[in-house]
């Protein structure tokens, strides 16, 4: 008894003794140095060392300067230490982490849990918020698993385009060199054209005055043909034109604008520049 008397005044916990029997919770210190919590009610006989079912330990240290369920960030993604465990988002027992338990409850559960769970937070990936705590700039968040949404603050992007005032624009076409434009007429295949036949005294009843062209007879109101001239076409010449261009005209637009489009961009988050590091969760 007296033993145990002096471990209490000199380390705040009685080492630990194989005939001990500890409750849920009760602390013992162990012949490594470090203090360590006992899983369950009814401990007794298992050696803390070599049993970490029923041991949990707790550091070189019983009294921590933090506070159960505080934060820590560290720089590292390697085991915590003793009394610390990853902000992961992992289900725990109640039964076993009872005074983190007390301290969060079921804030963090997202569904599936059993009425023996509960869930530590998921820090993974996220930036942290203060929360609001009635204050207004960001009403409704609550302690959660629950991700607000990326968003940027509503805004606009003002574009213009100078107005032109009334002009012209200039045109031209490309120099076409000298050159000839063909051309053709259609053939007309073989034939003959009539003539008609006149006097060139005319002295008979109906006796016409022969024409220019006419055929010279008297026999009035006959028509005689020329010879056929098989079948044919006939050229056409065009004169050339000359090394020259085509003027274009184009009218006024008047005083106007042009309509601006501005495309997208960004990736699928809006975010600051940033490292990595890993968060801890204090149970002890």
């Amino acid at each position: 008894m007296d033993t145990a008397l002096q471990d209490l005044e000199r380390q705040g916990a009685m080492t630990w003794h194989t005939q001990a029997i500890y409750g849920l919770g009760a602390p013992c210190y162990a012949s490594d140095g470090y203090y360590y919590e006992s899983r369950v009610a009814g401990n007794a006989g298992n050696n803390p060392l070599i049993s970490p079912t029923y041991w949990r330990q707790i550091g070189q240290s019983l009294y921590s300067t933090h506070s159960v369920g505080e934060y820590k960030d560290v720089a590292h993604n390697g085991t915590p230490d003793p009394g610390w465990l990853k902000s992961t988002g992992a289900v725990l027992l109640r039964a076993a982490y009872p005074k983190l338990f007390a301290v969060i409850g079921t804030a963090y559960n997202t569904g599936g849990e059993l009425s023996t769970q509960f869930r530590l937070p998921d820090w993974r990936g996220v930036f942290p918020r203060c929360l609001d705590d009635g204050r207004g700039i960001d009403p409704g968040r609550t302690l959660s698993n629950t991700l607000q949404a990326s968003q940027n603050l509503t805004h606009a992007h003002g574009a213009s385009a100078s107005a032109a005032g009334s002009h012209i624009h200039g045109a031209w076409s490309d120099a076409a060199g000298s050159h000839i434009h063909s051309a053709w007429t259609d053939e007309q295949g073989a034939h003959a054209h009539s003539v008609k036949e006149g006097s060139v005294t005319p002295n008979g009843s109906g006796d016409e005055l022969m024409a220019s062209g006419d055929d010279y007879t008297r026999i009035i109101g006959s028509y005689s043909t020329t010879s056929s001239a098989g079948s044919h076409a006939h050229n056409v010449g065009v004169s050339y034109a000359g090394d020259h261009t085509h003027g274009v005209g184009i009218s006024y637009a008047g005083d106007h604008e042009h309509t601006i489009s501005i495309g997208s961009s960004g990736g699928n988050e809006a975010r600051s520049v940033n490292l990595a590091q890993v968060r801890w969760i204090r149970y002890l």
